[in-house]
């Protein structure tokens, strides 16, 4: 079975990939900005925020990890400047971190979901 680090965990699809894969034996690590439950099984949980996540916090939590499944993100509800930054702190800062870290730790997979704010303001 794979080693998976999983971000946006606790978000509407990662609960899901988290459920399933676990369910097949994978084991996982979940990176989530949220308070996160007590590491369980295979499954360890990280408390982390894409915008000031370091690389030896992951080097230390997720040892080997196969595949990376890349849901974390931040979708403003509502348009003002401050909301634009903290989106692109997270949805291209924190994509960004992952992205070097996976590829300092020769990682096979990323897989990667966007957000519905890629369509432009909500009418």
């Amino acid at each position: 079975m794979s080693n998976i680090l999983v971000t946006g965990a606790t978000g509407l699809c990662g609960t899901q990939i988290v459920k399933q894969l676990s369910s097949s034996g994978h084991w996982i690590v979940v990176l989530s900005r949220r308070p996160v439950p007590p590491s369980n099984g295979d499954i360890h949980w990280i408390r982390a925020d894409l915008t000031t996540l370091h690389q030896d916090v992951l080097d230390a939590s997720c040892g080997s990890v196969d595949t990376i499944v890349h849901f974390g993100a931040y979708v403003p509800l509502k348009e003002d400047r401050a909301r634009f930054e903290k989106c692109f702190a997270v949805n291209v800062d924190g994509l960004v971190r992952i992205l070097q870290w996976a590829v300092k730790k020769r990682v096979q997979t990323i897989i990667y979901a966007s957000t519905c704010s890629v369509y432009g303001p909500l009418e």
